[in-house]
């Protein structure tokens, strides 16, 4: 007589599968917390200008009653910055949507998310192999 034991029993019967998913773990981008924000507006480009000005030098000298003492010039700097549009898409089927056990499209969103914040971390780390992006250029004028 065959004896039915738990290694002839199929994965379903003999595992339990807990409907709750695991946590993804997520880039906090703290780079990012101090940075300016602002919107363009529609149809003005694709590019914004940030200008500042320098500080001015210290002067060690006292003043003279009478006298002038010299001028400092003014000097700033442009910072450019270019928007970009990046994104990726998952393909789901209805099948899918329809017997898989899982939330696939929350999950499908949750990871996009994700993969977005991940590439923002890749582009301000390896920006030459992304063009430009998060390589600032300056130009002094006086």
């Amino acid at each position: 007589m065959a004896i039915t034991t738990v290694a002839v029993l199929p994965p379903a019967v003999r595992e339990y599968y807990d409907r709750l998913l695991l946590m993804t773990a997520y880039p906090a981008l703290v780079h990012t917390r101090f940075a300016q924000k602002r919107v363009l507006p529609e149809k003005m480009g694709d590019t914004i200008v940030f200008r500042r000005y320098s500080r001015l030098s210290t002067v060690p000298i006292p003043l003279v009653d009478g006298i002038t003492p010299p001028g400092a010039p003014l000097s700033a700097s442009d910072i450019k910055a270019r928007v970009d549009f990046y994104g990726n898409f998952v393909t789901i089927t209805n099948q899918v949507e329809l017997t898989v056990e899982d939330r696939v499209l929350n999950e499908s969103a949750r990871l996009i998310i994700a993969e977005g914040k991940f590439s923002l971390i890749d582009m301000e780390a390896y920006g030459d192999s992304y063009g430009d992006m998060g390589q600032a250029t300056e130009r002094c004028a006086a």
